[in-house]
């Protein structure tokens, strides 16, 4: 089922928002496995740094919520971070101004490379 979204997100051209619980190793071999070029965005991740960083190596975005692990956000470049508040009480705001007060940058400055990605991942 989940090939037959991937190749679906291929033929209309559209990206892959995948909710990820208990399945990275089958996630990393289907990335391989299944030809692609439309970004893959992992959607409300909380996992751990060392699960960032292979979902990164792969080609994935993530997308931080409310929820996230701080050690694993560190790790993840501005240029394949987006940012969610479908799972929050707190507007997105608040969750931008976490973020960058973590990442180090100007809450501007992250809010400006949000929309660089989804204009390169959506349009």
């Amino acid at each position: 089922l989940f090939k037959a979204h991937a190749l679906l997100a291929e033929e209309i051209g559209k990206p892959l928002i995948i909710h990820l619980v208990k399945g990275l190793q089958e996630l990393l071999r289907a990335s391989k496995e299944i030809p692609h070029k439309q970004a893959w965005i992992i959607h409300g991740f909380r996992g751990k740094q060392p699960q960032a960083q292979q979902l990164l190596s792969a080609g994935m975005y993530i997308s931080l919520g409310e929820m996230f692990n701080s050690d694993a956000a560190s790790v993840i470049p501005l240029g394949r971070l987006f940012i969610e508040s479908d799972e929050s009480k707190k507007n997105i705001e608040e969750i931008y101004s976490k973020i960058a007060a973590l990442k180090g940058c100007k809450q501007e400055l992250l809010e400006q490379a949000i929309l660089e990605n989804y204009n390169k991942v959506f349009e």
